[in-house]
């Protein structure tokens, strides 16, 4: 709307600019007939122009509609994964949590049994979870526990033990 009226005042200008410089000079005056072609020819591509501007507007206009559409699609998205990442923290936590009550469940069984009988079955545990048993066994029983098993095994074993825990 602003630049329509711009553009008439801007033409209208022109116009009457066009006409002063031609009177200024004292030049012979136009025939009316080609002063009006001119004003005619000029308003046609006022409108023209005008018909751009409108357009390119439109398309600007389309084009922020657009992206403030993808914007909020991406705000939505953003929010959803942000909830299941919510999620999958707390089912993380519940499964450590069960870990560790697992864990010491095999620590108290293990603790229970006489060192004979114990280290063939912790010698079959992964071992990864073996090491975590005997880390939180009770030093005297855990030592026990480890003379009962093969020397290589037990070697193995006590290496792991005695390595640097590595921090994720």
């Amino acid at each position: 709307m602003k630049s329509r009226r711009a553009i008439a005042v801007v033409g209208a200008l022109v116009v009457t600019t066009v006409l002063g410089v031609a009177f200024a000079q004292g030049g012979p005056a136009l025939p009316r007939r080609l002063q009006v072609d001119g004003v005619e020819q000029l308003a046609a591509k006022l409108n023209a122009r005008e018909r751009a501007i409108e357009r390119r507007e439109a398309s600007l206009e389309d084009r922020e509609d657009d992206l403030s559409a993808a914007e909020a699609r991406l705000t939505e998205r953003l929010k959803e994964l942000e909830d299941l990442r919510s999620r999958i923290d707390e089912l993380l936590q519940g499964l450590s949590e069960d870990d560790e009550r697992r864990i010491k469940s095999v620590v108290v069984m293990v603790e229970k049994m006489k060192g004979k009988e114990a280290a063939p079955i912790v010698g079959e545990l992964e071992p990864e979870l073996a090491v975590e048993v005997i880390d939180r066994m009770n030093p005297a029983k855990a030592a026990k526990l480890l003379a009962a098993m093969p020397p290589r095994q037990s070697a193995d074993l006590a290496a792991r033990l005695a390595a640097p825990v590595e921090v994720e």
